[in-house]
């Protein structure tokens, strides 16, 4: 593992830390954003395995997708989890919310 990802595993990791201690005190908009930087953090890790380093937030998703999902090394669900969970960031990020989805 190169200095690279490993630093990159250890923001994903801090990111969730984070997403559980937001959630845990109400803050579903910070622990939303958080939780997609945890994500989006491990794929940029991961595609590193693979050579890739996208410059952006969409070059990570099309390139998870394609190394890891269209490959069979990975279910579809973790590919549309990232995707959906970059939708939801944008939501809270961006928008005036009234309650999220599934609440």
């Amino acid at each position: 593992m190169t200095e690279r990802q490993r630093a990159l595993l250890n923001k994903a990791h801090q990111a969730l830390v984070s997403a559980r201690t937001l959630h845990t005190y109400g803050d579903l908009e910070g622990a939303i954003n958080r939780a997609y930087y945890a994500m989006f953090y491990a794929a940029s890790a991961a595609l590193l395995f693979k050579g890739e380093a996208p410059r952006t937030h969409h070059g990570v998703h099309h390139r998870f997708h394609l190394h890891f999902v269209v490959s069979g090394t990975l279910l579809r669900e973790l590919s549309a989890a990232l995707s959906y969970a970059l939708e939801l960031r944008t939501r809270a990020d961006y928008e005036i919310l009234t309650s999220m989805p599934g609440q």
